[in-house]
């Protein structure tokens, strides 16, 4: 309970912070994202739970490394313990924040000589190596001769 009320005066102090930023000048969501105090509050928010950030992903594989064992003084221990924390942290990054996007796709071409060519709609998609989902150019040719981007619905797909 406590921790929650100290994120929520953090996180009202912050909001307030950025109203009056954002009053004076439009931001960049990007830089009120990765400003040091809004990442410390969604690192608080989150947690780190250290079973889960140096966990064994198996993904089909055999584990190659072993566990490995070491008697160690109380004070390599501590020091053992504050390396294992600075990992988890450098390991536990925010995910990063994305423009919305933008719902319609753009007309590229209206060609009334197709129109009644078929039934169907054509869909192109460019498949470069290495271009995420997100960025894949995808074209539709729709019955009416018109040439557009796809509108997410048609990309999710």
């Amino acid at each position: 309970m406590l921790l929650g009320n100290v994120v929520l005066r953090s996180l009202q102090r912050c909001e307030l912070k950025m109203f009056r930023q954002c009053s004076a000048m439009p931001k960049r969501k990007q830089d009120v994202f990765f400003d040091s105090e809004v990442q410390s509050i969604l690192k608080s928010l989150t947690g780190r739970n250290d079973d889960r950030i140096f966990r064994t992903r198996r993904l089909g594989r055999r584990v190659s490394k072993k566990s490995d064992f070491q008697f160690v003084t109380t004070e390599e221990l501590q020091d053992l313990q504050k390396e294992a924390g600075r990992k988890a942290e450098e390991k536990l990054q925010m995910p990063p924040v994305m423009d919305e996007r933008n719902p319609q796709g753009r007309v590229l071409e209206e060609d009334p000589l197709l129109v009644g060519l078929d039934v169907s709609k054509f869909v192109f998609t460019d498949i470069t190596f290495g271009i995420s989902d997100r960025e894949r150019l995808i074209v539709v040719r729709d019955t009416d001769g018109t040439l557009r981007t796809a509108d997410w619905e048609e990309q999710d797909r």
